[in-house]
C-alpha cells in the first residue's frame, strides 16, 4: 500500500477534526432539548461548551443568525440552567475582531518584541506541503529527534496525530498542554489507586469535605457538578479549605485553615497523629 505523505496528514487532520466534532459525547449532551423559539424572533439552542474537558451542556441564545447569550442547559441533571464564566464568555471568543481565522504563514523571519511577523494567508494545502517537506528535510539530515509535535487541547485523534506521527517520525518530541496541566491530577491517583485518568468523587454521600491545596470550584472543570451536587447534598456536607490564600472555596466553606505557606506537611502529619492515637479509622471518599 503506498500513501503520499500529504494525503496522510490531511487524513490525519480531518480525522481529528471529525473525531472531535462527531463525538457520542457532544451528541447526547446536545440533544438534551430541542430549539426553544422566543417571542422577539430568536432561539435558545442546545449545545456543548468546549471551554474544558467536561463539555457542559448549555444553550445558545441565537438572534439574527448571531450568538449572543449563552446559559446552561435548562434540562441537564449536571448543571441546570448554569455554567462557569467560560460558556458566558463563548460569543466573545467567537466574535473577537482578532480571531484567526484562517491558517497563516511567517514571511519575516526577524523576531522580537515589537517586530511584525508579517503572517500571510495560506491555504491548507500550502500548510501541508510545507510541513511534509520539512519532515523530509529533518528525515534526509538524519535529525529526526528536531521534530516536534505541540497540542493544546486533544481530540479523538490524540492516538493517531499526537502520539503516533512522532513516534513514527522517529520523534520522543510529542508534547501535550497537560504536562503542564491535568496530568498532575492523573498521577495523584496513578501512584496511590493504581488509576491514571481524571475522578471525580461522592459528594452527594460525604459528610465532611477537606480541600487541601485545591479549589475545585473555581479551576477543576467539574466545579460546576460540585457546586450542583454540594447543594442537593442530604446531609449538609461540612466543609474546610486548607490553604494559605483565601480563594472562592475557603471562602465558601466552614472552615478555613489558613497554613503557613510550607508548614502543610507538619499540619497533615499532625492529623494523622491524631487519628493514630485516638484509633480513628481513615475512610477515603468512594469514586463513582
Amino acid at each position: 500500500m503506498k500513501v503520499k505523505r500529504r494525503d496522510f496528514l490531511r487524513t490525519s487532520a480531518i480525522f481529528g477534526v471529525g473525531a472531535f466534532t462527531f463525538s457520542p459525547v457532544l451528541e447526547v449532551f446536545s440533544q438534551v432539548a430541542g430549539p426553544m423559539k422566543t417571542a422577539n424572533g430568536g432561539q435558545w439552542l442546545p449545545t456543548t461548551c468546549q471551554g474544558c474537558t467536561t463539555w457542559c451542556p448549555i444553550e445558545v441564545y441565537v438572534q439574527n443568525g448571531r450568538a449572543v447569550k449563552v446559559r446552561g442547559n435548562q434540562h441537564s441533571k449536571v448543571n441546570p440552567g448554569t455554567c462557569c464564566p467560560r460558556g458566558h464568555l463563548i460569543p466573545q471568543q467567537m466574535y473577537d475582531p482578532d480571531r484567526v481565522k484562517v491558517l497563516l504563514r511567517r514571511t519575516n523571519p526577524q523576531k522580537g518584541k515589537g517586530i511584525d511577523p508579517q503572517f500571510v494567508p495560506i491555504t491548507w494545502d500550502e500548510a501541508l506541503d510545507t510541513s511534509a517537506d520539512k519532515m523530509m528535510e529533518l528525515r534526509a539530515a538524519n535529525e529526526t529527534h528536531k521534530f516536534m509535535v505541540l497540542r493544546g487541547r486533544y481530540s479523538g485523534a490524540a492516538d493517531i496525530l499526537y502520539s503516533a506521527v512522532p513516534k513514527v517520525f522517529g520523534s520522543p518530541n510529542g508534547i501535550s498542554h497537560s504536562s503542564i496541566c491535568a496530568e498532575a491530577e492523573k498521577s495523584g491517583a496513578c501512584w496511590t489507586e493504581a488509576y491514571w485518568d481524571y475522578r471525580d468523587y461522592d459528594i452527594l454521600n460525604t459528610k465532611y469535605l477537606i480541600l487541601w491545596g485545591v479549589d475545585p470550584f473555581r479551576s477543576k472543570p467539574t466545579g460546576t457538578g460540585y457546586n450542583c451536587t454540594l447543594a442537593a447534598n442530604p446531609q449538609k456536607c461540612k466543609s474546610c479549605g486548607c490553604w494559605p490564600v483565601f480563594t472562592t472555596s475557603a471562602s465558601k466553606a466552614d472552615k478555613w485553615l489558613a497554613v503557613k505557606p510550607g508548614e502543610d506537611g507538619a499540619l497533615a502529619s499532625a492529623m494523622a497523629h491524631y487519628s493514630y492515637k485516638r484509633n480513628l479509622e481513615p475512610r477515603i471518599c468512594r469514586r463513582f
